[in-house]
């Protein structure tokens, strides 16, 4: 509510008095009694000093209720509205600012804190908010709030480094890291040059905080922007470990490599940042100073076993293999025994494997045992030393000669030596020790194989292949087949190799689809074809195989059925011809001429086989002036063609316009091509126009050329027949069937 200043003066003299005197004694009571009394006559409504005792009781009375316990957010707007309304009005402000600044003090909510002092920063004046403030800080020293003092210190802050500091601790004992937080970030950028001296403690705790929210790439810019700084402030390592720990942890040590560099180049001897850089440079891949690095920490910590073995590691990384196994010779020879299986690696692509033998017996008891035998004869197998490497486990063979593992190793040995005999006999020996080993059936079938015999080889391929369901059995039961010509064999393995190969190369099915073909199989060939279509729904080829098989089965309506869901535009023209084909042998015309001119190429449209077929489907229903068309475009293109002239003739024949039909029949020469007279006078008779064929037909029998052919004398017949002129008819057929009779003859 407003206060003006005539309400400031409404009040009795005497009165104001009483009432001053009693908020400042806080005389509770007093100023109930007060209230009371005021409120009975009906006063006070609107006066700034009552409103003020109301609101200092409502604050008085809820503090005592709590009993220490902070006002929530709620509480703290509610006791604080009053005062806020009186605050900055004359005579009232300094008794509303106290009043605020109690209620402040004794508040444990953040966000109401901080909005009611916005509020006063707004209303008051330079000099009230000053004294607000002091107030408050009273107040909050008296209540022990960290909260409310750490606000008040804020506001208050001269902004030097040691207030800073104060304010941030003063945060942090109330429990909002991120506001002390916030003003050391502040600060830093506030003074982006040298830090003063003593700062080391708050560069501390501002790194830890960050490290705490796990703000790892803040604390990697910050402390690479503010190196040199930093370090003048802080003592020793610290610095370097935290920026390495922080860029590990945020991914980007490469970014502080150099920044670590510099400084153990000016601290050579700090065994734990070497040990940081060289996990720094394994994680930006910088292999070389990872090396560099682990030398100069083992150089400093010679016992340290872990990182020999790490730098062993890197080495073998970096590509420097002989060094890697010097390091590891070392840890090996101390017991490492991951050291001496990396030794064993490496050994053979170093040509080696004799150092080994030194590092050996730190493994082995030292009478010796089977165990070492069988190291060393592996070893010897890593060398390509068979012939050593046989006679140790052989040696071993003697005390337990039952071991499979190692006639297993054995017999691989006999067999790259191609002593298939001895190979033989040791798998056969497994087999019969374990009967259930699948690998030693199959390493007995390869010696067959590799022996040239065959008798078997097949069916032994054939069980383990089935059994196994390995493609690289299958793959051998295959080529065993393959070998034989045992084309029943081939189809299984085919078969095998659907079922067991994911992919299904393509090839695999028109296999299938050929030998059954050759075992005369045809419906298992079309099933294949079948399948193939459908794993691969795309492919073009398959689909031309299935309708093939149909149609070469006799099912040409069951393949017609399978092009209406294949073929399209996209389609070969192999398969739309046979669509078309389909569709004409199910009596289908009206579709093939649909799709043949919906669904071709401009190239297709070009086929004179296409074309050819067009133009007498639209005949056929009738659509002779499209019929025309293409016939007109085709003899433009192709003139010297006669049956292109005739069709166009008939064309326009079926459309009554025989001055036109006429005029392109009379442009046929027929004197040079006398062959044609019978085609051209074929026109004629088809439209009726029985005088202008009879004619025509009379003029080419007279003739050398046409005197000889029956079928137009047999022509000439039907024509003059249909004229009425029987003599000429009875003469016309006689002649066809002397000329027939002479030709059956010989004569």
């Amino acid at each position: 509510m407003g206060v003006t200043v005539a309400m400031l003066f409404f009040l009795i003299p005497n009165k104001k008095k009483v009432l001053e005197r009693a908020f400042r004694d806080k005389d509770l009571p007093r100023i109930e009694r007060i209230l009371e009394e005021a409120k009975a006559k009906g006063e006070g409504e609107g006066e700034p000093l009552y409103g003020m005792l109301r609101g200092w009781l409502d604050l008085r009375k809820s503090l005592e209720a709590r009993k220490g316990k902070l006002l929530d957010a709620e509480e703290t707007g509610g006791l604080a509205a009053p005062f806020l309304e009186l605050y900055g009005h004359g005579e009232t402000a300094a008794n509303a600012a106290e009043g605020i600044a109690e209620t402040l003090a004794h508040s444990g909510s953040y966000d109401a804190i901080r909005e009611t002092i916005g509020a006063v920063k707004a209303k008051g004046t330079e000099a009230q908010k000053k004294k607000f403030f002091q107030e408050m800080g009273k107040f909050s020293e008296a209540a022990g709030n960290p909260l409310a003092k750490a606000f008040v210190a804020q506001e208050v802050s001269d902004g030097s480094f040691d207030d800073v500091f104060k304010v941030a601790e003063l945060w942090q004992q109330a429990d909002r890291q991120k506001e002390g937080l916030a003003v050391i970030e502040k600060w830093f950028a506030d003074h982006p040059g040298k830090l003063p001296q003593g700062s080391g403690p708050v560069v501390k705790k501002y790194i830890e905080k960050l490290r705490e929210r796990n703000r790892n790439g803040e604390i990697t810019d910050f402390l690479i922007a503010r190196w040199d700084a930093v370090n003048e402030v802080v003592e020793g390592e610290w610095a370097a470990v935290a920026l390495a720990q922080a860029s590990l942890a945020c991914g980007r040590s490469a970014a502080a490599l150099p920044t670590i560099e510099k400084w153990l180049a000016g601290h050579p001897d700090s065994g734990k940042v070497w040990a940081y850089l060289s996990d720094m440079a394994m994680g930006a891949g910088n292999l070389k100073l990872a090396v560099q690095a682990l030398r100069n920490y083992v150089r400093l910590n010679p016992d340290d076993t872990g990182k020999k073995m790490a730098e062993a590691k890197a080495l073998e990384w970096s590509g420097k293999p002989d060094e890697a196994f010097d390091a590891y010779k070392g840890l090996a020879a101390a017991g490492d025994r991951y050291a001496l299986d990396r030794m064993i690696a490496l050994a053979p692509g170093l040509h080696r494997s004799d150092e080994l033998t030194s590092v050996l017996p730190r493994f082995l008891p030292e009478q010796g045992t089977n165990a070492d035998l069988l190291l060393l004869a592996d070893l010897r197998v890593l060398e390509g030393e068979y012939t050593q490497a046989r006679k140790l486990y052989l040696r071993h063979l003697e005390e337990r000669p039952d071991d499979i593992e190692v006639l297993r190793d054995l017999g691989e040995i006999d067999m790259e030596e191609n002593r298939y005999s001895e190979a033989r006999e040791v798998f056969e020996k497994i087999a019969h020790l374990r009967p259930q080993d699948l690998e030693a059936r199959h390493l007995l079938a390869r010696i067959d194989w590799c022996e040239g015999k065959f008798d078997g080889l097949v069916d032994k391929l054939r069980a383990l292949a089935y059994e196994t369901k390995d493609e690289g059995i299958i793959q051998e039961f295959y080529s065993a087949a393959e070998s034989r010509g045992d084309i029943p064999a081939l189809v299984e393995a085919t078969e095998l190799k659907i079922a067991t190969d994911p992919k299904v190369p393509a090839d695999l099915y028109r296999n299938l689809t050929y030998f059954n073909t050759l075992l005369g199989r045809k419906d298992a060939a079309l099933q294949a074809v079948l399948r193939a279509a459908e794993k691969y729904p795309d492919s073009q080829a398959f689909r031309e195989q299935v309708v093939t098989a149909l149609v070469a089965d006799g099912k040409k309506l069951e393949a017609l059925q399978a092009l209406r869901g294949w073929v399209g535009a996209d389609s070969s023209s192999d398969m739309k011809s046979a669509y078309i084909s389909l569709l004409l042998y199910a009596g289908d015309s009206v579709k093939a001429l649909e799709f043949l001119q919906n669904s071709l190429s401009p190239e297709e449209k070009k086929n004179r086989g296409f074309v050819d077929l067009t133009a007498a489907l639209l005949e056929d229903q009738g659509r002779h002036r499209e019929a025309e068309q293409l016939y007109r475009a085709l003899v433009a293109e192709h003139p010297r063609n006669i049956d292109y002239h005739l069709a166009l003739a008939r064309s326009l024949g079926a459309q009554k316009r025989d001055r036109e039909m006429r005029a392109v029949l009379l442009g046929i020469d027929l004197e040079k091509n006398p062959q044609l007279y019978r085609q051209v006078a074929q026109v004629y008779l088809d439209l009726e126009d029985y005088h202008e064929g009879a004619a025509l037909l009379r003029r080419y029998v007279s003739g050398q050329a046409g005197s000889g052919d029956s079928l137009a004398w047999r022509m000439l017949g039907d024509a003059t027949l249909s004229l009425g002129d029987a003599p000429l008819s009875k003469r016309a057929y006689r002649k066809a069937l002397q000329l027939v009779m002479k030709e059956k003859s010989g004569i």
